[in-house]
């Protein structure tokens, strides 16, 4: 029973196969990058609070961040505004921002 083929199109072979398969993994992967620049956006958009805070606040808050990740008590939100800090701090020391998709 299960040697007999159920009718159907054959499966691709050679260069098809290989297509067929980078196309389900371009699908795949489409929806986790939309993902990504969506929070990077989010990110972005905090670059406002910390643009006006002394170097003295950033290293404070950054302390704060360092001792809330260090015990694994952080979420989506703290992550953010890690990455925002470190992207303030960049442009202050490198005079360069991050692009949105790096």
């Amino acid at each position: 029973m299960l040697a007999q083929r159920t009718g159907g199109k054959e499966l691709p072979r050679g260069l098809d196969a290989a297509w067929d398969s980078t196309a389900g993994l371009l699908r795949r992967l489409l929806p986790l990058r939309e993902r990504f620049l969506r929070r990077a956006e989010r990110i972005v958009s905090l670059e406002k609070l910390y643009c006006d805070i002394s170097e003295a606040k950033l290293r404070c808050l950054a302390e704060e961040l360092r001792h809330l990740f260090r015990r694994g008590r952080q979420a989506q939100a703290d992550l953010d505004h890690a990455f925002a800090l470190v992207r303030e701090v960049a442009w202050r020391q490198l005079g360069e921002r991050p692009f949105l998709v790096q």
